[in-house]
């Protein structure tokens, strides 16, 4: 998870996309809408900043495994904070996000 933030941070769109699962949709329709509006969002702002706090994570049955948390992302003149449910999956020794949801 920090390695993913660290790379939303740094706007380092290979290992941004690379902590999601191949074929990750998001909720924008197809995995390359997903992606090339995920590249806009990133990629139009000057400077990003996250901070995870809170980090609780959950195994689950089946290489799977529930990590909740606290969200403060700032960028450019937008502030936003809240708390963010990711579901990743073990696959090739890695985990990996396969759904999230802010709440």
């Amino acid at each position: 998870m920090r390695a993913w933030a660290t790379a939303w941070e740094r706007k380092d769109m290979n290992g941004y996309f690379g902590a999601y699962v191949p074929g990750f949709r998001g909720n924008d329709g197809s995995a390359s809408e997903w992606q090339a509006g995920r590249r806009l969002r990133i990629l139009g702002k000057n400077r990003i900043s996250l901070e995870l706090s809170g980090i609780t994570v959950e195994l689950m049955p089946g290489n799977v495994a529930r990590a909740s948390f606290r969200q403060d992302y700032s960028a450019d003149q937008l502030r936003a904070s809240g708390q963010k449910v990711l579901e990743l999956v073990r696959r090739d020794g890695r985990w990996l996000i396969r759904k999230e949801s802010v709440s």
